[in-house]
This record gives structure tokens, C-alpha cells and sequence, in this order.
């Protein structure tokens, strides 16, 4: 019972932390968004959550740094392969 109640803590303070950086993000991405408050909320709980995983969404990444960020995957995956 110990462990859960353990358990559960940490996972009430991981959320903190995760809504804090997703409110931030969101906030200095997106200053004068206009979207429909659900998708504001999707966007707040789902970048943290796959931030962790370092799944990005490309698609929401414009510009210079679409081709960064597609530079950078490219060079991960070439420098991961050539260590395997």
C-alpha cells in the first residue's frame, strides 16, 4: 500500500511539471491563438507527453526549422546506425 500511495505521488508531481511545460510551450509558441479551447488543451497535455519520448510532430514545425530539425533526425539516425 506503501508503494502505491509512493506511486501515486510521484505521478501527481509529474503531471505538475508536465502541465507547467506544456502551458509554457504552448504559450510562447502560440501567443494569440484562436483555436477552439479543446484543441488549445490537446496541444498543452500532448507535446509534454510526447516530448518524453522525443516524438515531434514535424508538421507543426515551420520553415528553417523543419529543415533543422529534419538535418538533425537525419544525422541521429546515421550516427545511432554506425555505432549499432
Amino acid at each position: 500500500m506503501l508503494q502505491l500511495r509512493k506511486l501515486l505521488y510521484f505521478g501527481l508531481v509529474a503531471l505538475v511539471f508536465l502541465l507547467a511545460y506544456g502551458v509554457a510551450v504552448q504559450s510562447l509558441l502560440y501567443p494569440n491563438s484562436q483555436e477552439s479551447l479543446w484543441h488549445i488543451l490537446y496541444r498543452v497535455f500532448s507535446r509534454p507527453y510526447l516530448s518524453i519520448f522525443e516524438a515531434f510532430d514535424l508538421d507543426e514545425l515551420a520553415g528553417v526549422y523543419k529543415v533543422f530539425v529534419l538535418m538533425y533526425c537525419m544525422l541521429f539516425i546515421i550516427v545511432k546506425n554506425l555505432t549499432v
